[in-house]
């Protein structure tokens, strides 16, 4: 059960015949698998591939209630509300709720629900990169293969060549061409300098990071003299605290450990 997860998983962050996934799904709520593990597929769908089908989904709640019992309504109701599991295209109800004043929407505890644009994302931030687990050259390496957004969101920041250029590290902390497809047509440019970036806000990045979920800030503290605050043209070095709400992964920290080592 573990390798059809993984696989299901894999297929989905690629976009790779989605409703195949959804179907390989539904065989897994026959089979009674862990509710954990089908609703975490189910929003990781809903999640990738802009919601899911309207009817396809009631069809998979009914059999979900059907199968692990009507006292998981509530649990499935608030998936919605959260945005993580919607129909695709949102009933009018939700759309009307989506579309409403921003003084509306302030005065609400519970956000619109929104489907979520994760090709974009998935394209902007190269979120899928192959890299030897061995010798990696990219973050990408804790999960074989799909580097965490989170993580890319932090070398937008910090790394912001590496993410714009779509190049990969290679040896030695520097960048190279991009293996990818992505890449085709594309001028093969070898970059000389360091991967590291002077921390400058979201420049390059401002409309991408709108279609991640969440507000965005970009505000640089500047000192009496009117120089960035922490450092001094003598010395630039600035550095990138990341605070994680809600708490992180042992495979993000290890991603970050390893930007420090090639960040410099």
């Amino acid at each position: 059960m573990f390798n059809k997860s993984l696989e299901i998983q894999q297929n989905l962050l690629a976009s790779y015949e989605p409703n195949t996934q959804v179907s390989a799904i539904e065989d897994l709520i026959a089979q009674e698998a862990p509710l954990q593990l089908v609703l975490r597929l189910l929003c990781l769908a809903s999640l990738t591939n802009g919601g899911i089908k309207a009817k396809t989904l009631e069809n998979i709640k009914r059999e979900i209630l059907q199968t692990y019992g009507y006292s998981y309504l509530p649990l499935l109701l608030a998936l919605t509300s959260l945005s993580l599991l919607l129909p695709n295209p949102l009933p009018k109800s939700m759309a009307n709720q989506s579309s409403a004043s921003d003084a509306r929407r302030s005065s609400s505890l519970k956000p619109p629900p929104v489907l979520p644009a994760f090709g974009p994302i998935r394209k902007a931030f190269r979120v899928l990169s192959d890299t030897p687990e061995a010798t990696p050259t990219d973050v990408s390496y804790v999960y074989s293969g799909y580097a965490p957004l989170s993580i890319r969101i932090v070398q937008a920041v910090a790394m912001k060549g590496l993410v714009l250029a779509n190049l990969p590290l290679t040896e030695g902390g520097r960048s190279g061409p991009a293996l990818e497809v992505g890449a085709v047509g594309r001028k093969e440019a070898k970059v000389e300098s360091v991967a590291s970036h002077p921390i400058n806000g979201w420049k390059g990045f401002e409309e991408v990071v709108k279609l991640v979920p969440g507000g965005v800030v970009d505000q640089v503290q500047v000192n009496g003299e009117g120089h960035q605050r922490g450092t001094t043209q003598a010395n630039p070095t600035t550095t990138a605290v990341v605070f994680f709400l809600g708490g992180c992964t042992y495979t993000e920290v290890s991603a970050l450990r390893w930007m420090t080592q090639h960040c410099k």
